[in-house]
């Protein structure tokens, strides 16, 4: 690269394929010339401000494929070497976050499990979001499958991912947990983010109204009304769009999860616990209609648990 110097300011930047307009400004410190200061071209800085990193955690494809792949690779699963290896991920919907947990560490295969076809859509949203995706990774499949009947062998997988899944598996996810406790390898992780149903957001309609908890604040037929007259305020899912008659038929559909009894199941199965967090709120603010409700569900919001299958005992 050559800068071409005119007067203490850096005009243009030569590369290989392009001539972009930059600029260091002059200084009189001989030190901080040295250093220099750089700003980019506005036009340069628009087409910047467009891309969902810069956007940051107000940006759907942002939060999907930068930080929940970040928080399942690195936070819950410590960049196990086992992410190389064979992966399943029950509920994946659009598929973003998996897509990138296969570039970032490119498993032998990484399978995507969800009874609707969300998926399809990934190559557009990618490419509306600056990741022109010409094909799907070879490595990268994705079924369109119940999770309650996983069409995969006994100890098929390293690693097996449940990030806001099972609380919208209708009639209950215990077959699920089952499922995914036969298809995981001894010595297999399990990452498990479960919807929280008491939780401030528990309810899945915040886009009706953002009030914390009010599905347990306001009588059921109350909430009913409004979500079925009422125009949410739609947050942004690069295209993913539901009528109102889906948010309530998904609000019926879900599991009442407490995270109490959630750990209780996942040591049922002899699981052995490897990390965990929880993401909860800065104050419930109580009312008469919350009083019967622990504080404990209530205020997280959201755990992360990542758990592993018991390796064999050869001696037994």
């Amino acid at each position: 690269m050559n800068l071409e110097f005119h007067g203490g300011t850096v005009s243009k930047v030569r590369t290989p394929d392009s001539l972009q307009l930059f600029s260091i400004n002059g200084i009189e410190s001989a030190q901080q010339l040295l250093l220099g200061t750089w700003s980019t071209h506005p036009e340069t800085e628009a087409r910047l401000n467009q891309l969902s990193w810069r956007q940051g955690m107000t940006n759907w494809f942002h939060r999907h494929f930068c930080h929940a792949a970040k928080v399942i690779g690195e936070l819950c699963l410590a960049n196990s070497e086992k992410l190389h290896g064979r992966i399943l991920d029950i509920g994946a919907g659009e598929g973003i976050t998996d897509l990138s947990i296969v570039l970032r560490y490119q498993p032998q295969e990484l399978v995507a499990l969800d009874i609707v076809d969300y998926i399809k859509e990934l190559p557009r949203v990618c490419e509306e979001n600056g990741l022109p995706l010409q094909k799907m990774p070879d490595n990268f499949t994705f079924l369109q499958q119940s999770c309650e009947e996983i069409p995969y062998a006994d100890e098929s997988f390293d690693v097996v991912i449940s990030w806001g899944s099972l609380e919208h598996i209708a009639g209950g996810y215990r077959k699920t947990l089952d499922e995914v406790y036969r298809v995981l390898k001894p010595g297999g992780l399990f990452f498990v983010a479960p919807g929280l149903y008491y939780s401030a957001i528990g309810s899945h309609l915040g886009e009706f109204d953002p009030t914390p908890h009010l599905h347990l604040r306001i009588p059921e037929a109350d909430l009913k009304e409004m979500v079925m007259t009422t125009k949410p305020t739609i947050m942004d899912r690069s295209g993913f769009n539901v009528t109102n008659e889906d948010y309530w038929r998904f609000y019926k559909e879900l599991n009442p999860i407490r995270l109490a009894d959630f750990e209780k199941e996942l040591r049922s199965y002899g699981y052995i616990l490897i990390r965990a967090a929880i993401r909860t709120s800065e104050i419930v603010e109580y009312d008469a209609a919350l009083q019967p409700y622990s504080i404990l569900d209530l205020a997280v919001e959201e755990p992360y648990i990542t758990v592993q299958k018991p390796e064999k005992n050869l001696n037994s």
